[in-house]
């Protein structure tokens, strides 16, 4: 286990933590430049207030969840708002260790990349990843640009810590830490989350975290969303 911690954090040095959270910072605001670009002001300020006000949200940090909340609709009702006007809709996922080990058997995998624009990468998930095959993947698509590494970060590590203690509570698999991780990000951030794990679908269902934007988006091999 070691070499592979070893490994995971030499990555994140070669990258260095600095450069990872400005690129993380640089996406989100690049995608919120092109959503004010995009947005018919004249549309958003005939809207109702409290629409509007969803609307402006969601056009200033891409959360469609805490939007359709603040507009007193559903995610569905919100996102034909959002349709109608050509807003972007963001494309990241977040990946946990047990659809990368699954994945990458897969001889249509790199299909993945026209799914989703990027794909994160949680520090935790890449330690955790044991199989030579995953990290040769791994490695190549981070030279790519399709994958992204996810720093460890304190907010998101304190969530994924009540996740897994609120999972142990359940007649269900308990979450790992990386799987909680990926579901604390994805709550905050509305990515889509990649696993394969049904304990981590069922945890997020019944446990959002607080002032998150709801439960994720699943996304399985097999399944496709859930």
């Amino acid at each position: 286990m070691g070499r592979f911690l070893t490994q995971g954090s030499a990555l994140m040095l070669v990258m260095g933590f600095e450069e990872v959270i400005k690129e993380l910072r640089d996406r989100e605001e690049e995608a919120r430049r092109i959503r004010r670009a995009e947005a018919d002001w004249d549309f958003i300020n005939s809207l109702p207030p409290r629409v509007k006000l969803a609307v402006i949200h969601y056009i200033e940090t891409g959360d469609i969840y805490v939007s359709a909340r603040i507009a007193g609709m559903s995610v569905e009702e919100f996102n034909e708002v959002r349709i109608r006007r050509g807003f972007q809709m963001p494309t990241d996922a977040i990946a946990d260790t047990s659809f990368i080990i699954d994945w990458v058997r897969y001889s249509g995998r790199d299909l993945l990349f026209r799914l989703f624009s990027t794909v994160w990468i949680p520090e935790p998930v890449l330690n955790e990843v044991r199989s030579e095959n995953s990290l040769s993947w791994i490695t190549g698509k981070l030279a790519e640009g399709k994958f992204a590494l996810f720093p460890e970060l304190t907010n998101y590590r304190d969530e994924a810590l009540r996740l897994m203690e609120l999972s142990s509570r359940y007649p269900v698999r308990r979450l790992d830490y990386p799987e909680a991780y990926c579901i604390a990000v994805a709550s905050d951030r509305g990515y889509v989350v990649l696993s394969e794990n049904g304990g981590a679908m069922h945890r997020n269902s019944s446990t959002p975290g607080p002032g998150s934007g709801g439960p994720s988006r699943f996304w399985r091999n097999y399944l496709g969303w859930a």
